[in-house]
């Protein structure tokens, strides 16, 4: 998790991107934002805004996977929780690194300026996306009005998001270097954990009984999200053509199977999406070529289906399908088909799911890989690195109720349970 400075713009865009506006719990004043919520030694505060900006986060998080978590009282008191908690550990690691003088340093700063600049390029997308959707709504309407569109191909998103999150910086009394430097708070806490705990370092034997381990525990269920990849299992290269109900076709589809008319939708997927499918596979048969007609395809899914972009994949790019590991989504039967094809073969028009239909074609098959362990190299990096942030993760713990310990803490409980 983010620390709480971070969670600041985090949350606002989170806002926007999934439009929970009206589950967020609002402090109205500048006054109340600067209420305490904690003490630390009667002297280092924790302040309301902070507090809410946190609990407002995880409000956002939830509801963007379509849940309400204020409704639940359980829930929302394990969050405050868990925030002012948060919050006071993250405080007194500050206190105790000022007391050594353990300062933020510009390699912290790089990285807090590259998670500023990602979300600045995260909210750009989302407007970008918007301005689209807005574009074929009125493409839809047959809209006349060409000088708006001219507009909306000059407009600068990038500039766009930068000016809004400046914009909010601005009203919260913040300028971006400081913003910067909260943000560059969490690297600075990171560096610190590793300072106070730099006698923690894994061996070569702890090493080569992971990398032993994992080996064979991979080779015997593959797992290409593994922390340190070991093995990679023997597969296909593969492209694929997809072809969809377009936006138009859709609405009538639905509307035939809102009438439960499921014989006629049926038919109707055969006479549109199937019929398209099945004459890309006809020119791929007779001499076509199979990027062509990729092109074609995901041109017309852009166009004409309300496909996005950046989901489409570009005819050059060759994709790998690993034996026994995972899915191409396309519910295992393109899978299948391609596992078991030569290199070139081009599988039948499959069907993926109500409308959707597939083609694919096997561009060679390769052997599964072994990462070789050896002292210094790559893997054994990898492997140490893991290890070694592991027993930081344990010992941590420990070390952060020490901290705490030696503390005075106050916490105003019914502060932090005003919605104000």
């Amino acid at each position: 998790m983010k620390r709480i400075k971070k969670l600041l713009i985090s949350f606002v865009a989170a806002c926007m991107l999934f439009s929970c506006a009206g589950c967020i719990v609002q402090v109205n004043t500048e006054k109340n934002r600067n209420i305490t919520v904690a003490l630390i030694d009667n002297k280092y505060e924790v302040k309301k805004g902070d507090f809410i900006d946190m609990v407002n986060y995880y409000i956002a998080f939830w509801a963007a996977y379509g849940y309400d978590i204020t409704a639940d009282k359980d829930q929302m008191d394990s969050i405050r929780q868990t925030c002012i908690n948060t919050l006071v550990e993250n405080k007194i690691c500050e206190i105790e690194m000022d007391k050594i003088n353990f300062e933020i340093n510009d390699e912290d700063r790089e990285k807090a300026r590259e998670d500023f600049e990602e979300d600045i390029q995260k909210l750009a997308d989302q407007y970008k996306s918007d301005a689209e959707k807005a574009e074929d709504d009125e493409d839809n309407e047959d809209s006349e009005d060409t000088s708006e569109d001219e507009d909306k191909e000059e407009r600068d998103f990038v500039q766009e998001a930068r000016d809004y999150y400046l914009d909010l910086l601005e009203k919260r009394g913040m300028t971006e270097d400081e913003y910067i430097d909260e943000l560059a708070q969490e690297y600075r806490l990171e560096r610190f954990k590793k300072y106070i705990m730099s006698d923690l370092v894994a061996t070569d034997e702890d090493i080569l009984n992971y990398y032993n381990e994992q080996l064979d525990a991979q080779k015997l269920k593959p797992n290409l999200d593994a922390d340190v990849l070991l093995y990679e299992p023997s597969g296909v290269s593969y492209k694929y053509i997809k072809v969809m109900l377009t936006t138009e076709e859709q609405k009538e589809y639905d509307k035939l199977i809102e009438e439960e008319k499921e014989d006629e939708a049926e038919a109707y997927i055969k006479d549109t999406s199937y019929k398209r499918a099945a004459a890309y596979l006809a020119r791929i048969k007779n001499g076509a070529s199979f990027e062509d007609i990729m092109k074609e395809a995901n041109e017309f899914l852009v166009e004409n289906c309300g496909a996005a972009e950046d989901s489409i994949k570009e005819p050059s790019e060759v994709l790998k399908l690993y034996k026994s590991v995972g899915s191409t989504g396309f519910a295992g039967t393109l899978d299948t088909k391609l596992l078991a094809a030569a290199e070139g073969d081009v599988t039948g028009v499959l069907d993926a799911q109500k409308g959707v239909y597939v083609i694919g074609k096997c561009y060679g098959r390769f052997e599964s890989v072994i990462h070789e362990y050896e002292v210094g190299n790559d893997i054994y990096t990898a492997i140490k690195d893991k290890l070694e942030e592991d027993l930081r993760s344990d010992k941590w713990e420990e070390e952060l109720t020490a901290l705490k310990e030696a503390h005075e803490i106050k916490i105003y409980t019914n502060r932090i349970n005003k919605n104000y």
